[in-house]
């Protein structure tokens, strides 16, 4: 995983609604969408169903209830540390002629207690995967940090087929911090010059404003 700051420590934790083996009692393959490399893949359990029918629609019965409305598909997810704040991510095909059992449409969702999500991006009609080229998407949500990152396939370019992904990258930054500005322009995080300083506290990481508050009432 990939983050805009200079360490996240901790234990990352992924998760799938289901993966291919032979032998049930195998470790989970999710873990492959984020060993950044390019040879590895998950799919999902096609010993069991296939899972997308004919023209890519899924119809298999894993559903996720995001903002309050089911969404169908298979999925992948990884747990951070820490909230963190999404702000691109990308994916690419697994390596070979694969590029027919990636995502056409879906959602990622976020969430911090593993149980409860949220809309953070969609997307339909993604099909100009091409070898291993990552198509990079930026979330219609960018200001909430959330815990867990969940990306439900609901249809792949084309079926009847399994879904297979070789890689899912994030690019997130850690949780905010509110910021004044002195008399002179100076940031720090307490009123009139007191607190952390702007530049210590993001020790080299690259910043985001997400949130502006007009002090002046005047717009």
């Amino acid at each position: 995983l990939t983050g805009s700051f200079p360490s996240l420590t901790g234990t990352y934790v992924a998760n799938c609604s289901s993966w291919a083996s032979a032998d049930t009692t195998n470790v989970p393959s999710v873990w492959k969408v984020f060993d950044n490399d390019t040879t590895t893949w998950w799919e999902n359990n096609y010993f069991v169903q296939a899972g997308y029918g004919a023209g890519g629609t899924y119809t298999g019965s894993y559903s996720t209830t995001v903002s309050g409305s089911a969404v169908g598909g298979e999925w992948i997810q990884i747990q951070y540390p820490t909230q963190v704040i999404l702000q691109t991510y990308s994916m690419y095909a697994r390596s070979g002629l694969w590029a027919a059992r990636m995502p056409k449409q879906f959602t990622v969702a976020g969430s911090n207690d593993g149980t409860t999500w949220t809309t953070v991006d969609t997307q339909t009609g993604i099909t100009s995967w091409t070898g291993q080229t990552a198509i990079s998407f930026t979330p219609s949500v960018l200001t909430t940090p959330w815990k867990y990152f969940r990306l439900i396939a609901q249809a792949i370019v084309s079926g009847p087929d399994d879904i297979n992904i070789g890689q899912w990258t994030l690019n997130v930054s850690s949780n905010g911090s509110d910021f004044y500005a002195d008399t002179q322009g100076n940031l720090t995080t307490g009123i009139n010059g007191t607190g952390q300083t702007l530049s210590t506290w993001l020790a080299g990481a690259t910043p985001y404003v997400s949130i502006w508050y007009d002090q002046t009432s005047q717009g």
